[in-house]
C-alpha cells in the first residue's frame, strides 16, 4: 500500500478524527485529575487547621519563605508550597473560609489588573471579620531614596523597590520583576473600594531586610472586611 492509498484509508475510515477525539478525552480526563488532587490537597490542609481547632490563616506567595502555622500558597512548584494555586485567583478556597491573609512583597510582582483581582478574590474567601495584611515597598519612600544626591546604596535600593531585586530575578526568573508601585493613598483606595473597613498602616514585619534596617523603604497595611 503506497502513501497516499494509507492517507485514503485513513480517512475512509476517520481514524483520525477517532484517534484526536480519543486524545482529547484523555487529555481532559489528567486535567480533571490534577483539579480533584488540588482541591483534596486543599480540604486535607483545611480540615487539619479546622480539627485543632486553628485560624485558618493564608501566606499568599510564599515563595521560600514558608511559615509554620500558615498554609504557604505559591503558583511556582520549585518552591513545593503547601497548595499549588495562583494566588490572585485561591481558587481552591471557598467562600468566607480565612482568617487571615497575608502578602507580603508580593503585590509589586502583580500588574494593576491583577492586582485587583486578587483583592476581590482575597475579600471572597475572607471570614467576615477577617484580617488582610500587605506588606511591599512604599513608592513614595522609593522616589525619595532615588533623588539622594549621595548616597549611591540609597538609590540604588531604591530603584530596586520599584523595578526588582536583579539578584531574584536573575536566580527566580521574570515573575520577580516588579510590576506596579503602591504607597497607603493608593492601597487604601482600591481596598476600600474592594469593600475592605479599618484600612491602616501598621509597622512593618520583615524588618530584617536591609533596606528597612536602614532605610526604612517598605509599608505594611492592614484591613479587615
Amino acid at each position: 500500500m503506497n502513501i497516499q492509498k494509507f492517507k485514503n484509508f485513513i480517512n475512509e475510515h476517520n481514524y483520525l478524527r477517532i484517534l484526536k477525539d480519543f486524545i482529547k478525552k484523555i487529555l481532559f480526563w489528567i486535567s480533571l485529575q490534577k483539579k480533584i488532587n488540588k482541591l483534596n490537597k486543599t480540604n486535607t490542609y483545611l480540615k487539619q487547621f479546622y480539627g485543632n481547632n486553628q485560624k485558618v490563616k493564608l501566606n499568599l506567595g510564599c515563595c521560600d519563605k514558608q511559615d509554620r502555622g500558615w498554609i504557604n500558597i505559591d503558583i511556582d512548584k520549585k518552591f513545593n508550597p503547601d497548595i499549588l494555586d495562583d494566588v490572585t485567583v485561591l481558587s481552591c478556597f471557598k467562600d468566607n473560609c480565612a482568617d487571615e491573609i497575608k502578602s507580603a512583597h508580593l503585590i509589586e510582582h502583580l500588574t494593576y489588573e491583577d492586582t485587583l483581582k486578587a483583592f476581590k478574590n482575597w475579600f471572597r474567601v475572607l471570614k467576615k471579620g477577617g484580617i488582610l495584611s500587605i506588606e511591599c515597598p512604599n513608592l513614595d519612600k522609593c522616589i525619595d531614596m532615588i533623588r539622594s544626591e549621595e548616597d549611591s546604596e540609597k538609590i540604588r535600593l531604591g530603584f530596586v523597590g520599584i523595578f526588582g531585586d536583579p539578584w531574584a530575578i536573575k536566580k527566580y526568573g521574570i515573575l520577580h520583576s516588579h510590576k506596579h508601585g503602591w504607597n497607603p493613598k493608593t492601597l487604601r483606595v482600591e481596598l476600600k473600594n474592594i469593600g475592605f473597613v479599618d484600612i491602616k498602616e501598621v509597622k512593618i514585619e520583615e524588618t530584617y531586610r536591609y533596606c528597612n534596617q536602614k532605610y526604612e523603604r517598605d509599608m505594611r497595611i492592614l484591613a479587615k472586611k
